[in-house]
């Protein structure tokens, strides 16, 4: 549910009001037209992922304590990558992973040294940089004059991720420096030294240096701090011309045992201890000003369109155990390293579980209330029907399951749910013979992880994939159902996977967060443009084929998405796929009011049921492209689509009206879905 008193009270104290450490959203980056391998390179933070250090072929690399030949470092595609430093006589101690708890021993340190240093931080690997102490110790590190750049925002393996997720990474931490110290820094570290030819290019885009090290002092690696010394000792003795050094600012050791030994060994050896740019001879930073402030307009929008990601209270996330279902708690990670907390409940299960246990059944009949807060006692009438059924035919056949189902149903619940909130709704589906797959999106319930947009489109994503990639699910159908947000999740969805969904299911969701927002009172309404959290469900519907069947739900009474936004969405479905009579203008159906007569498309012709199901007199008529005088209760089919008016429920309410399981039973039938396929121990279907 989209709380529309307290988002519009929050989006308009944002207008004058400001806090630190909100949200905001990055620009988008076109991604290259190809990229270009390079060799494999070893060093003590590599994963088991091919990584790729270009250098110039005399140098040894880092890793293993190796430390720089003559020249630096190549490139690819004219990319440069940083392997040592240029000024002769120079070291530069390097500190990864922060902000951490050891900044201020570091920093004294150096001070006491009179060296600088220089520090790579992530956004969230140990800790949170917006969280007050971490940004603490970045103005600590920074304010004593030491060099700050950046080491992405998670700490992810670059090599590994999309260019949309290398962009994501780099201009978080970006954003997160600039709010914080006013910098955007001209140096950014690859976690693990690995990078692609994306990731250079990503980095050059934004005007950035990618730096690695030419002598690693391995504390990542876990050696012990005597084999840290002995290694920098190593390197003294070698004496090269100059020193790229890489530590981590989060190992105790290093900061209290190893730390002061560098320094009095380097610094007997001649060199001088400098930052980074300094030994390069460049800037630190591609720009400096005063530091930014971050919204509470934008960070309000993020709390209160996923409100539940925000509460750090203990989380209770109801089981399909509390109403005898058969269920697999699954857990999802996405290639951005999120954990999607799952309940996956399959047909065959349930099946057999209430053919052979009275106690389910009874269970199921009575749907008993404490695990979810919406019951009704309308589910007791449908809840109990596939249930007794079956077992009459069990009993009188001695069947065997053998099918894996009618169809899965995935289901995106509301922003102030979780996938344990669905429950009662996906008893209903697997009454119906179909397995379901909830899913809580990052930040929700006990998935890992903070919500936005993009995430969430991952989010959903991975769970299509996994159905897609399973052994069983992945011969049956695949039907997306969402709630209010999740129907705007599940709209995204569809239309990026128009040919692996074979059918969507909505229920009171919204054109756009931006249409939302525009109709209310000044002066919240006219500032919708503002919104950085933008869900375009009207445009994104236009692009699913007419080959995927769609049902919309609508309550008449729904205060919170007005029923305007399903008639409006049912109007662009309506328009998939539609052949328009051109006359060589152009001229679009969403602006046929710049288009002289004759020139709008004929419309299709809509058939409106006498009596929708679940009773109630329905309207007829054709070219009802918006529903605009259209009363409820009514059903509305075009071809195998549907739209079902349900009359005197509002946001949180309509699923409890028979109609509203009536129309989905009839939508699912109409699928033509294969029946659930028993056998007789005769052999006999």
């Amino acid at each position: 549910m989209l709380a529309q008193t307290f988002y519009s009270a929050l989006l308009a104290l944002g207008l004058s009001e400001f806090i630190p450490f909100g949200l905001s959203t990055p620009a988008v980056v076109s991604p290259p037209a190809g990229q270009v391998s390079g060799a494999d390179s070893q060093n003590s933070e590599a994963p088991s992922s091919s990584l790729m250090e270009v250098r110039d072929n005399n140098n040894q690399g880092p890793g293993n304590g190796g430390w720089g030949g003559n020249g630096n470092g190549g490139g690819h595609d004219g990319f440069s990558v940083v392997t040592r430093c240029t000024v002769p006589g120079t070291a530069a101690l390097t500190f990864d992973d922060g902000p951490w708890i050891y900044t201020n021993d570091i920093v004294g340190m150096l001070k006491a040294a009179n060296a600088t240093g220089t520090f790579f931080y992530n956004g969230k690997n140990y800790g949170c940089i917006y969280s007050p102490e971490s940004v603490e110790r970045a103005q600590l590190a920074f304010n004593s004059g030491h060099q700050i750049a950046s080491h992405t925002w998670s700490h992810a393996d670059l090599a590994t991720l999309s260019w949309d997720q290398i962009n994501d990474e780099m201009w978080r931490i970006n954003d997160a420096l600039n709010k914080i110290l006013g910098i955007t820094p001209a140096f950014i570290r690859p976690p693990y030294g690995s990078y692609n030819d994306l990731v250079l290019r990503a980095a050059a885009y934004r005007g950035q240096t990618v730096v690695t090290w030419d002598f690693d002092s391995q504390d990542s690696a876990g050696v012990s701090p005597d084999t840290s010394k002995d290694l920098y000792s190593q390197l003294v003795e070698k004496h090269p011309d100059t020193i790229l050094t890489l530590n981590h600012e989060t190992s105790d050791t290093t900061v209290h045992q190893v730390l002061s030994f560098a320094i009095q060994k380097l610094q007997s050896a001649g060199y001088r201890l400098v930052s980074v740019a300094e030994c390069l001879g460049q800037a630190p930073y591609l720009n400096t000003q005063p530091p930014g402030q971050r919204d509470l307009m934008i960070y309000g929008q993020k709390f209160l369109v996923y409100p539940l990601a925000y509460d750090d209270r203990p989380r209770q996330v109801p089981e399909p155990s509390s109403l005898g279902l058969p269920f697999e708690d699954l857990r999802l990670t996405t290639p951005d390293k999120v954990t999607l907390a799952c309940h996956l409940m399959l047909f065959s299960d349930f099946y057999s579980k209430l053919s052979s246990s009275s106690e389910s059944e009874k269970r199921l009949s009575c749907m008993d209330t404490g695990s979810s807060s919406r019951r009704a006692s309308a589910y007791g009438s449908i809840g109990s029907k596939m249930g007794t059924k079956g077992k009459e035919r069990a009993a009188a056949e001695e069947v065997e399951l053998v099918s894996a189902g009618r169809a899965t149903i995935v289901m995106f619940h509301g922003n102030a749910m979780t996938h344990g909130d669905v429950i009662d709704l996906a008893a209903q589906f697997l009454n119906m013979g179909c397995n379901v797959l909830t899913v809580s999106y990052r930040g929700y319930g006990h998935s890992t992880g903070r919500p936005s947009e993009g995430g969430l489109r991952i989010d959903a994503q991975t769970a299509l994939d996994y159905l897609i990639q399973h052994p069983t699910l992945s011969q049956v159908p695949i039907i997306v159902f969402g709630q209010s947000l999740g129907g705007a999740v599940a709209i995204d969805l569809v239309s990026r996977n128009t040919t692996k969904v074979f059918a969507l299911i909505l229920e009171n969701t919204f054109m756009s967060i931006p249409a939302l927002v525009r109709d209310w009172p000044s002066p919240i309404g006219p500032l919708s443009f503002l919104c950085t959290q933008r869900w375009p469900s009207i445009a994104r519907i236009s692009k699913i084929s007419r080959d995927v069947p769609i049902l919309m739900l609508s309550g008449d009474r729904d205060m919170v998405v007005p029923p305007k936004h399903m008639r409006g969405l049912w109007a662009a479905a309506r328009r998939r796929g539609r052949e328009e009579e051109d006359d060589g203008t152009g001229c679009s159906p969403f602006l046929s009011f710049l288009c002289k007569p004759g020139r709008r498309s004929k419309p299709d012709v809509v058939t409106i049921d006498v009596e929708a199901p679940g009773g109630g007199g329905g309207q007829g008529g054709e070219d009802e492209d918006n529903l605009a005088d259209l009363e409820s209760p009514a059903s509305v089919w075009n071809g195998s689509d549907l739209f079902q008016y349900i009359s005197g429920t509002g946001h949180e309410n309509t699923c409890l009206d028979e109609s509203y399981w009536a129309a989905i039973r009839t939508f699912i039938d109409r699928l033509k879905l294969p029946l659930v396929r028993t056998y007789s121990h005769q052999g006999t279907a």
